[in-house]
């Protein structure tokens, strides 16, 4: 079997602008293929990760939130805090007052869905269906955390954060060629009213290239923050893959493909 030599670019190519010309990427060799996969779900990674690293690494990222926290300390089974805070926003509330004592369940205030307070001896966190959950700074008197501290702990979040890219982009690959191998099941029904003689081999390469138009559309959205409701992203995404599919197995039967690579079903 000849293989094509295409490098990922033409690929990308064929794969969004040339469906009928698919004939083309089924005979790209399985080490080309297996490059193109990793590196296209690489870039597409991107576009859901940059995002997050902006939030993390950037000028108000983090550091810069570390930056922002009043001083406080943890010691002896009592919290100080330099500055009162307070957040009423969607719902919830939060009050961080160390100038009182203690909090009870009469101190949480009502039309909240989520509640906490934090005093100098303990913290109430009350959900809106009643349950209310108290934990007293006595009960751990060892423990001693501050500002220091926590931010001795940032090497290790950046640490998470990597870790979770990482998981990011193997579920995105993972999803990617399961999504291939249930649209090959299209491309055997098109191969077989379409009489192509194609093998599965090529039908599943052809399922891989017809995801890439939508994947990049869709990542491109994604990027932007643009809205598009969920069922009709899904019918466009199926639609979409489900015409590459049968333009890409059909290719293999034209004349041009006849001239270029043989007769289709050899590869």
């Amino acid at each position: 079997m000849q293989t094509k030599k295409l490098n990922f670019f033409e690929q990308i190519y064929y794969a969004t602008i040339r469906p009928n010309q698919y004939y083309r990427l089924t005979k790209v060799s399985g080490g080309r293929l297996t490059g193109f996969i990793f590196l296209f779900i690489f870039l597409i990674s991107l576009f859901s990760i940059i995002p997050l690293f902006i939030e993390t690494f950037g000028s108000h990222g983090i550091s810069q939130m570390l930056n922002e926290i009043p001083d406080f300390e943890l010691s002896g089974g009592q919290l100080y805090v330099e500055e009162r805070y307070e957040l009423d926003e969607g719902g919830s509330y939060i009050l961080i007052d160390t100038s009182i004592n203690r909090f009870t369940d009469e101190d949480v205030p009502d039309g909240y869905y989520q509640c906490l307070l934090i005093s100098r001896t303990n913290m109430i966190n009350a959900k809106s269906y009643g349950r209310t959950q108290e934990v007293r700074f006595s009960d751990i008197p060892g423990l001693h955390f501050d500002n220091d501290n926590l931010a001795s702990l940032l090497p290790f979040f950046y640490l998470i954060i990597i870790i979770a890219a990482v998981f990011i982009y193997l579920y995105l690959l993972a999803i990617y060629l399961l999504g291939a191998l249930i649209y090959s099941l299209v491309g055997l029904f098109v191969n077989y009213l379409g009489h192509v003689r194609l093998t599965y081999a090529a039908i599943f390469k052809t399922a891989i290239y017809s995801k890439v138009s939508i994947r990049i559309l869709y990542s491109i959205i994604d990027y932007f923050g643009l809205s598009l409701n969920g069922y009709f992203r899904g019918l466009i995404a199926i639609l979409a893959t489900c015409a590459y599919v049968a333009f890409g197995i059909l290719s293999h039967s034209s004349e041009e493909a006849h001239r270029e690579v043989g007769i289709p079903g050899g590869y």
